[in-house]
């Protein structure tokens, strides 16, 4: 355990130190990233920008994503309400979907941070990240693909289309696991060593070009 403390610890801060460098890409426009778990934020943070989305710090699973997705502009209009639960974390329910604030500490925090960043979408230049977690089903393959914004799907299975990034570390699991963690030794994240984020959310290249 102290081993893996150790490790966890160096790896931060060759991160933390590498986040430093200037990207390659300017990310001149503003843009809204919609993710169906922490990556979202992530994204942001690495590249110091405000929070265009109100996907911050929460999970939800996966056929509510595409539902969301699918009808964004008509759940941001609605207002999400506390559903009890025993879990340890605020849960919310925009209309029929359940949203997971994992990170809050309540459901009035949770719901005011929700509405403050859903105000500040920027409707013409919208971001989707999912992955083949939380309750995914093949059969969401072709939902996820013609939802009709840029999108990148993460997945332990290689299906050969542009908008799908297979993690190959991850093939013979059920699912990807976290990617947000370390890959490497280097302070590189899983999500990063698969996919060039600096270069997508520029705007100028196709999701299947951004693959490393």
């Amino acid at each position: 355990m102290l081993l893996q403390r150790c490790f966890y610890k160096i790896k931060y801060i060759i991160s933390s130190r590498k986040r430093k460098i200037v990207h390659n890409h300017q990310h001149i426009k503003p843009y809204s990233i919609i993710s169906c778990n922490c990556i979202g934020g992530l994204l942001y943070h690495d590249f110091k920008k405000q929070f265009l989305s109100p996907t911050i710090n929460l999970y939800i699973e996966s056929p509510d994503f595409i539902k969301l997705c699918y009808n964004l502009k008509e759940y941001m209009e609605a207002d999400v309400t506390e559903l009890k639960t025993n879990q340890k974390y605020p849960i919310g329910l925009l209309k029929d979907i359940k949203i997971h604030f994992l990170h809050y500490n309540s459901f009035d925090e949770a719901r005011k941070k929700w509405n403050e960043r859903k105000k500040r979408i920027d409707w013409d230049n919208i971001f989707i990240i999912m992955s083949d977690r939380d309750n995914f089903k093949e059969e969401l393959v072709d939902e996820f693909l013609s939802l009709p914004y840029k999108k990148v799907l993460f997945s332990h299975k290689d299906y050969k289309k542009d908008e799908i990034v297979f993690v190959e570390r991850d093939k013979n699991k059920r699912e990807v696991a976290d990617l947000t963690k370390y890959f490497n030794l280097k302070g590189v994240k899983v999500y990063e060593y698969y996919f060039d984020f600096d270069k997508w959310l520029t705007g100028n290249f196709a999701t299947g070009e951004c693959k490393k």
